[in-house]
């Protein structure tokens, strides 16, 4: 018997990125807005070490689940995880939320590459 294999396409990351859907636009156009309109600047972020970045993405994440099964505007009120005052909390449509999502997630993971930076560079110093 023949060994197959099948070819998976992929594109290059540059071909990727100048063709990035719109919803990779939207995250990183989310992201950056955190950081250059709000201020949630990444040294800002390193201090959530409790999930809190994970946990507020997760709230918008289940907004734009709840959008999507029963009526609009279920959660209106902070849900009980979301870890920040709840004047913060502010849902939008099912996309956005899902946008406001992944900017989240974009920035727990960044916060996680850096202390782990952080961490290698100080073993390597010991």
């Amino acid at each position: 018997m023949a060994d197959t294999q099948q070819t998976v396409l992929i594109p290059s990351t540059t071909e990727y990125a100048k063709n990035a859907p719109a919803s990779l636009q939207s995250v990183l156009a989310e992201r950056i807005r955190q950081i250059q309109v709000g201020c949630f600047y990444p040294e800002q972020d390193d201090e959530y070490i409790d999930g809190d970045l994970a946990i507020a993405a997760a709230c918008y994440a289940t907004e734009a689940f709840v959008q999507a099964t029963e009526a609009p505007g279920a959660m209106r009120i902070a849900p009980e995880a979301w870890p920040w005052m709840a004047a913060s909390w502010r849902p939008r449509d099912q996309r956005r939320n899902l946008v406001k999502a992944g900017a989240l997630i974009l920035a727990e993971i960044d916060r996680l590459d850096r202390a782990a930076a952080r961490l290698q560079k100080e073993q390597r110093h010991d």
